[in-house]
């Protein structure tokens, strides 16, 4: 079978018996994938259960956690920003698995995780890691184990979908989602720690979006960390987009952009979003000042936007390649900067 399942078949008899006579390894990276800050190291789920460890420069696997051994409920692999860590979910146990990569060995088990995927992130100097415990987000100390903090503000039938840190780690943003209903409506928790350590909500939208597991961006941080946008959208209807960028110093909101979705920062006070409707072009929108610039581009849903924002990547979208490649571009530009063709189709741009 496809997933490496090796199956003998007694077909001459009534009985026509069914044995297992075992299953072999099946290694496939499945987006989507978790880079360490260097980009010297990716870790992914495989298609069929498990995850494993690679070195990009060589290809080769560093570390593999196959099915269908004691590995088969650990999924959902998170590197820490070093790649010496890799967070995986233990999905019968209910606990969050920190492999030390260097040694092979458990470093810690954390209680209580309960989440979707995208629920569990490393801060960016890699000393915290905050993830979803039911409804409740944790943020606990990597080298000790030591519980820092327990977030409580999404709504108790619901689980930690997504997890987002500031740049400096002072700051997280939270959404939470039903299992199994990607479109219902759930809070956006913007969290702040205070001088004294302590962590609170000081800001919150509504979406429809938070179940998402990949290709939205529910929050993103300027690169100063002292900004975040955030999308609000309560209403499964395009005139309901909405995109909110609070001030975390002056501890207020300073634009709302309706019918408006995010894309990028550009820099510290440029954001790139893109109309929620009509031809839904891209915009360059300085928070600030409230000027704005107006691309020829359109948004696209599988497009990945480069740290600055200003060129994107996405799948070939010219014909007869439609999808077997890929094709970088400058947001405010016709033509791309580069393509390549590949024999198979991309399943995602990353």
């Amino acid at each position: 079978y496809e997933d490496g399942e090796l199956v003998r078949w007694s077909f001459g008899g009534e009985a026509r018996e069914r044995t297992v006579l075992g299953r072999v390894p099946v290694i496939a990276a499945w987006p989507p994938l978790s880079w360490s800050a260097d980009g010297r190291r990716f870790a992914a789920g495989s298609r069929y259960g498990g995850a494993a460890v690679w070195e990009v420069a060589t290809g080769q696997r560093l570390a593999s956690f196959d099915v269908p051994l004691d590995a088969a409920s650990l999924d959902a692999p998170v590197l820490s920003p070093g790649g010496d860590l890799l967070a995986l979910t233990d999905r019968e146990r209910e606990e969050l698995v920190l492999v030390d990569l260097a040694e092979g060995e458990t470093a810690l088990r954390l209680p209580g995780a309960k989440s979707f995927p995208a629920g569990v992130a490393f801060s960016p100097d890699g000393t915290q890691i905050a993830y979803g415990a039911g409804h409740r987000l944790l943020v606990t100390d990597v080298a000790t184990g030591e519980q820092i903090a327990a977030l409580e503000g999404h709504p108790q039938d619901q689980v930690i979908s997504r997890v987002i840190w500031s740049p400096d780690g002072n700051a997280l943003v939270s959404a939470s989602g039903q299992t199994g209903h990607d479109t219902t409506l759930a809070p956006l928790v913007l969290w702040q720690r205070d001088d004294r350590g302590a962590w609170a909500e000081v800001f919150r939208t509504e979406t429809t979006r938070a179940g998402y597991d990949c290709c939205v961006p529910l929050a993103l941080f300027n690169p100063a960390g002292d900004l975040v946008a955030m999308e609000a959208f309560p209403s499964f209807e395009a005139r309901g987009f909405k995109v909110v960028v609070y001030d975390l110093e002056a501890s207020e909101v300073i634009l709302r952009l309706s019918e408006h979705k995010l894309e990028a920062w550009v820099s510290d006070e440029v954001l790139l979003v893109s109309e929620a409707q009509r031809w839904t072009w891209l915009v360059c929108w300085n928070v600030r000042t409230g000027e704005s610039t107006v691309s020829s581009r359109h948004a696209r849903n599988d497009s990945v936007y480069a740290p600055g924002g200003q060129v994107y990547a996405r799948p070939n979208a010219q014909d007869p390649y439609y999808s077997r490649g890929v094709q970088v571009q400058p947001w405010d530009a016709a033509g791309a900067m580069a393509r390549d063709i590949y024999d198979g189709d991309v399943l995602r741009v990353l």
